[in-house]
């Protein structure tokens, strides 16, 4: 491997804010785990955030869909998480 990029949390989340979010369809699985996942991100980089309350298709700003990417207690685990990765990318 000649070429690689490392980011971090913020990073990723900055740089879905930029773009103005990320539309994205949430499942009933997803949404209590993405909120768990983005309160651990908000507390690391001390900022606030905004509970996902409602599934279906909506617009997550970054702290939500890092939170999103991070999810894999569902079915499918690790690589439904890799799926979810790849969708926010």
């Amino acid at each position: 491997m000649d070429d690689f990029v490392s980011v971090n949390w913020k990073a990723i989340a900055d740089g879905i804010n930029i773009l103005g979010g990320v539309d994205i369809e949430v499942d009933e699985s997803e949404v209590s785990h993405l909120n768990n996942y983005q309160l651990c991100i908000a507390e690391d980089l001390k900022r606030e955030y905004t509970p996902v309350t409602q599934t279906g298709y909506q617009r997550l700003d970054g702290l939500q869909a890092t939170g999103y990417c991070r999810i894999r207690y569902t079915a499918g685990d690790d690589f439904k998480r890799a799926e979810r990765q790849r969708e926010v990318l």
